[in-house]
């Protein structure tokens, strides 16, 4: 399962592709890192399923 495109976090074991939602059985949880931008607004940096061995995806 590769997490590209915008897929968004609907909730846990849950995403949104292309308009339809689709279920991930195998999710555990998911893991967020949020930054500061320059205004100092948190938003969030990566997102990516922690029991998956992939590198985080760039969020913005």
């Amino acid at each position: 399962m590769l997490w590209v495109g915008v897929a968004q976090i609907l909730g846990y074991g849950y995403k949104k592709v292309n308009g339809q939602v689709r279920k991930i059985s195998n999710l555990t949880k998911v893991v967020v890192h949020y930054r500061q931008d320059n205004n100092g607004t948190w938003c969030i940096n990566t997102m990516y399923p922690s029991n998956k061995g992939v590198s985080p995806v760039d969020k913005g």
